[in-house]
């Protein structure tokens, strides 16, 4: 009878430990922001991007406290896109946006005025996604800017 409830629990050790890597781990600092709301957003990835607004969302919202936040959403399989958000008096700002992470993926922010600092596992992947965003809002503007001054 032992046995049986030492293998129990063993498997259901094994089963939540495996269902607890299947997610993202958030955690950061970030300056000037207290009691403000930050929202990390998750949802399937899916090559059709027309069904997105019908996939199933998760999402987990936190309060800044001591410049401090610690977000985590479990339960996601293979790539995923999530966002990260923060919330003042109803208005939301996008600080990574349509980001692919990948289940056990934990990350450290550093997020400043103009910089965030990355740490943490796969960092190359995320820092590639949030720079070549960046890359992509600095030419999109001066191509929309430039574009209705010769029109």
């Amino acid at each position: 009878m032992k046995q049986k409830i030492i293998v129990l629990v063993s498997i259901l050790f094994l089963f939540t430990s495996a269902f607890a890597e299947k997610g993202i781990i958030l955690n950061g600092t970030i300056q000037n922001k207290e009691g403000d709301t930050i929202i990390l957003t998750a949802w399937p990835h899916s090559f059709v991007t027309t069904t997105m607004n019908f996939l199933p969302v998760q999402k987990e919202t936190a309060i800044i406290r001591d410049n401090q936040f610690s977000l985590r959403i479990s339960g996601m399989e293979g790539p995923f896109y999530c966002r990260l958000t923060i919330k003042k008096m109803g208005v939301q700002k996008p600080i990574l946006d349509y980001t692919i992470a990948e289940p056990g993926d934990s990350l450290n922010l550093d997020i400043k005025e103009n910089e965030i600092v990355f740490t943490g596992n796969n960092l190359n992947k995320y820092l590639y996604q949030y720079e070549a965003a960046q890359s992509y809002t600095q030419i999109a503007g001066k191509y929309a800017l430039r574009r209705v001054m010769d029109s």
